[in-house]
């Protein structure tokens, strides 16, 4: 497993820690399904989203909560793009 670029994000909130509360994983590539899991439930959020295959037009997206993985959620979709952004405008 590669080192993890992680972000906390809130979404649906004008200042820190006032949103619901997700994590962004970048470059999850060859992670797999158990892993992703476990990161989840390590971070003790209700959601975590994992973005691969990263390009400038979109990327692969899994989505997982303490207990399972998601074909969708809402809050993650919405959350994700603005790490994913930065991330890309710094390479």
């Amino acid at each position: 497993m590669t080192s993890p670029t992680i972000f906390h994000v809130d979404v649906f909130a004008t200042r820190p820690l006032t949103g619901n509360g997700l994590t962004v994983f970048l470059g999850t590539d060859s992670w797999s399904a158990p892993v992703m899991q476990q990161l989840t439930q390590e971070m003790r959020q209700f959601e975590s989203i994992f973005l691969s295959e990263i390009t400038s037009t979109g990327a692969r997206a899994r989505v997982f909560t303490v207990e399972e993985e998601l074909p969708f959620a809402g809050h993650p979709v919405l959350g994700a793009p603005r790490p994913s952004r930065d991330q890309r405008l710094r390479s």
